[in-house]
């Protein structure tokens, strides 16, 4: 005797051969084909976007971009606008003012405009578009160089040192566009880089950073980025003359001492060239003049991609030879 549990099995496994059978799957597929044939076959209208480019004289530039894309409304059948939607890649809209004589920055490009610019609609009639109109701004392209503004940072390892800076090549760019737009640009970043703990000379390209209008032209999108790191070393200099400037007259005034040591510090390879003739000590007559104290700190003159350390002594005593003499008396 067969039970109700033993036939549910049964009825479920034929309901689901029954399903996945080939016949059945066939019919469904082949209904579902004619079904979507047969709609394409139709007349439609509907809207699809299509991209928006614009043509200016060659003495002009845009100063604000309009929308991207427009919508068209387009009626035709459904496989012509199926193959519009998925296939075309010629949909587009150019509204070309090359030709335009206008002096004027603006420009209103109508209805007919736009109808007239949409290409690419192959077997589909345009209808309308939306928007219905609007304005351009322009202005007169001009160009001009900007220096490039490296936001770099970095930190040499203890005891090593940049020497002469951080160098970029090139260290200035042109741009080019609306004068409106580029007029006020003076300087144009690089993207931000950070380095700790160097102690190499290194070269590195480094991007500028893109963030200039679309309709600004740039004639390098990336700089190289050098710095020279050295180790570090000190020299001292010793017997450099204190000589007083500005003064025709140094008479009856005494430097002490007249002669004085100077620390320089610098990288290890710039110190290989160093001459001591480079460096020098002098104080103004007119310090001199001014004097009521009779401590004076010399001034140290040195080359520029150095660091002055100190001085030995720090600073020189200032008399006056009829003062001194009567103090000795």
């Amino acid at each position: 005797m067969i039970t109700s549990r033993e036939k549910k099995p049964k009825l479920s496994k034929r309901i689901k051969k029954i399903m996945t059978s080939r016949p059945l799957i066939g019919s469904v597929l082949f209904a579902i084909a004619l079904w979507v044939y047969s709609s394409l076959n139709g007349d439609y209208i509907t809207i699809i976007k299509v991209p928006l480019s614009v043509n200016l004289p060659d003495n002009r530039a845009l100063e604000a971009m309009p929308e991207k894309e427009i919508s068209v409304k387009v009626s035709g059948t459904g496989w012509q606008i199926f193959n519009l939607l998925f296939f075309s890649t010629t949909k587009n809209c150019v509204i070309d003012l090359t030709d335009v004589e206008n002096k004027n920055d603006y420009y209103t490009v109508t209805r007919n405009d736009i109808l007239n610019g949409v290409q690419g609609m192959i077997n589909v009639e345009p209808l309308d578009v939306f928007p219905y109109h609007f304005e351009l701004k322009t202005g007169l392209i001009q160009d001009h160089f900007v220096k490039v503004l490296p936001r770099v940072t970095i930190t040499p390892r203890e005891g090593f040192m940049i020497i002469g800076g951080i160098v970029i090549e090139p260290d200035s760019i042109e741009i080019r566009g609306n004068d409106k737009i580029i007029k006020d640009i003076t300087n144009w970043p690089t993207i931000d880089y950070h380095a700790d703990n160097v102690y190499e000379s290194f070269a590195l390209a480094l991007k500028l950073l893109d963030t200039l209008p679309e309709m600004v032209e740039v004639s390098e999108r990336v700089v190289i980025i050098s710095a020279n790191i050295q180790q570090l070393a000190d020299i001292t200099v010793s017997d450099v003359k204190v000589q007083v400037r500005g003064g025709a007259n140094l008479k009856g005034h005494i430097i002490d001492p007249p002669i004085i040591s100077v620390v320089i510090r610098g990288g290890v390879d710039q110190l290989f060239d160093f001459s001591p003739e480079s460096v020098s000590a002098y104080i103004d007559f007119m310090d001199l003049a001014a004097d009521s104290t009779g401590i004076i700190i010399p001034k140290i003159v040195f080359p520029d991609s150095l660091i002055l350390v100190g001085t030995y002594p720090e600073y020189v005593y200032h008399y006056e030879a009829a003062r001194k003499l009567a103090a000795k008396d």
